[in-house]
């Protein structure tokens, strides 16, 4: 026994996940765990590889069995949890991680609350818990970083700088919080005041790994529109670790950027997650239909909900003429719905001018970073998580609205339809534009339906300007026909407009002394 317990540890040590995984099974067939318990320790070993190699399905299934025998094994709870945030679960994982810090009181399971929000893209929420950590234990490093990065992505930079110098403090020189500081010049556009910065930070192999640090230079000098210089950094990176998923990506953006198609396929082929998407756009976008079907059926199989994937399907099966093999939404412009909701909101005792004042408690950034809003304003914090009156009664309505949208779709076969979350989170934000404002187009990805509630429409202005356009064309998605089908909506004040998340959608530019103002929102699966 003792033998094949040190080669299973050894293989698990050494990476080589497949060969851990046979053994843990030959392992098991000498001795059952039901039969030797005390061997818990090796499903462990089991239900991390199968995860490593993406078999998350069985992985739980491997944590679950040993929790029945021993329900409050920490390591056993731990690992369940860290499968369901690599797999996307964050509910199920927030769920264990509460019941780990219950049962142990151990902040470092709370943390893992707040990574989970992070990665969801929940960042109100992410910054209330790394904000209550950081209370409980100013020296958390970890939380501190965390927070810093939950404040850059809410926009809240001089905040987030705060902390950033805070963490400075406590550890001098530490490379991501000079990495942090980074990203909010790059943000603001000081290009030369990022890269110095990044020249000084200290690499070493297992905390910041120079390779990270050229990719993070590379993508600077992308962003400042030096593609050569970010060239010679990716390729310094690549020198370093050749198998670095990011900065393959990156020179596979560039070199399709530049039309060399079989360099940028290449790169895409060594990034991982993020280059599949590319190579199924490059497959679309230089007519091989044998390879874009194959990736479709894998995406099919292993990653049945992805916006871009959604998209880039319907469009292709529309511009080919061929049916469109992924599931998840197979024509979204059917899915869209539009109504008034003025007199339900009159039913409500619901006041325009009193949500405006309610809403006057976000923060609004000007033409903000890495968003398609052009002359004009966007929030960042979750609205709907303001407890406010008139907030609060919009929030419900709209939640009678979406159960009315799915019964009206109810007999459709699509995964939109017959996998609809049965629990979600409603994120809104405010768009304000100003005369000549727009929004480029775009698709919402991690939600499963977007709607837009208006505020305020100039009564100004011509006919399907300031209007809201969707269309299967998005990105820079090539035609491969002559046309491709498209709805205008001009929205007016009160309306409600419903639509799949991977549907590409742009706002038109518009005169007026007056504003256009609404709430964009997100359905998110919990």
């Amino acid at each position: 026994m003792e033998k094949k317990i040190e080669d299973i540890e050894q293989n698990f040590n050494s990476n080589n996940y497949s060969k851990t995984i046979e053994l843990c099974h030959s392992f098991f067939k000498s001795y059952p765990i039901k039969e030797f318990p005390k061997n818990l320790f090796i499903l462990n070993y089991l239900g991390a590889s199968l995860s490593l190699t993406r078999n998350y399905k069985k992985s739980v299934e491997v944590f679950k069995e040993g929790l029945e025998i021993d329900s409050k094994n920490i390591n056993l709870k731990s690992n369940l949890a860290k499968v369901y945030k690599d797999s996307k679960r964050y509910t199920k994982a927030i769920k264990i991680y509460n019941e780990l810090h219950n049962q142990t009181n151990n902040d470092e399971f709370y943390l893992q609350i707040g990574v989970c929000y992070f990665d969801s893209n929940d960042f109100t929420k992410s910054k209330e818990i790394f904000e209550k950590v950081i209370i409980a234990d100013k020296s958390n490093i970890i939380a501190t970083d965390y927070l810093s990065q939950t404040l850059i992505k809410l926009k809240q930079f001089d905040q987030a700088l705060s902390y950033i110098n805070k963490g400075l403090e406590i550890r001098r020189n530490n490379p991501y919080f000079l990495n942090n500081k980074a990203i909010i010049f790059k943000f603001q556009k000081k290009y030369k005041e990022a890269i110095s910065l990044l020249k000084k930070i200290p690499t070493k192999k297992n905390q910041f790994p120079k390779y990270v640090l050229y990719n993070n230079i590379g993508s600077i000098y992308e962003d400042a529109g030096d593609d050569e210089k970010a060239k010679n950094y990716y390729f310094k990176s690549l020198e370093i670790n050749k198998r670095h998923e990011l900065t393959n990506y990156n020179l596979g953006k560039i070199f399709k950027k530049e039309n060399e198609f079989e360099l940028a396929k290449d790169y895409y082929n060594k990034a991982g997650g993020l280059g599949k998407i590319k190579l199924l756009e490059l497959s679309y976008f230089l007519d091989e239909r044998k390879n874009f079907n194959r990736l479709i059926k894998e995406y099919e199989e292993l990653e049945p909900h992805n916006n871009n994937v959604a998209a880039m399907s319907a469009f292709a099966s529309e511009q080919w003429g061929i049916t469109n093999n992924y599931s998840f939404c197979y024509n979204p412009i059917l899915f869209l719905k539009y109504k008034n909701i003025i007199e339900d909101l009159k039913n409500l005792d619901f006041s325009f001018s009193d949500i405006s004042e309610e809403l006057n408690e976000l923060t609004e950034i000007w033409e903000p970073e890495d968003t398609t809003t052009k002359k004009g304003s966007q929030t960042f914090n979750n609205l709907f998580s303001l407890k406010k009156n008139n907030i609060s009664k919009l929030k419900d309505l709209l939640k009678d609205e979406i159960l009315s949208y799915l019964k009206n779709y109810k007999k459709d076969n699509s995964r939109y339809i017959k996998s609809w979350p049965k629990n979600y989170n409603i994120f809104g934000w405010v768009v304000n534009l100003q005369s000549g404002g727009f929004q480029s187009s775009h698709i919402h990805m991690g939600a499963w339906m977007s709607g837009v509630f208006y505020l305020s429409i100039p009564d100004d202005i011509k006919k399907n300007d300031g209007a809201i356009k969707f269309t299967l064309q998005g990105f820079d998605y090539p035609m491969k026909k002559n046309s491709s089908v498209s709805e205008i909506i001009n929205p007016k004040k009160g309306d409600l407009v419903l639509f799949p998340s991977s549907l590409f959608h742009q706002t038109t530019p518009f005169e007026s002394n007056k504003n256009r103002i609404c709430i964009a929102f997100d359905i998110i699966p919990k």
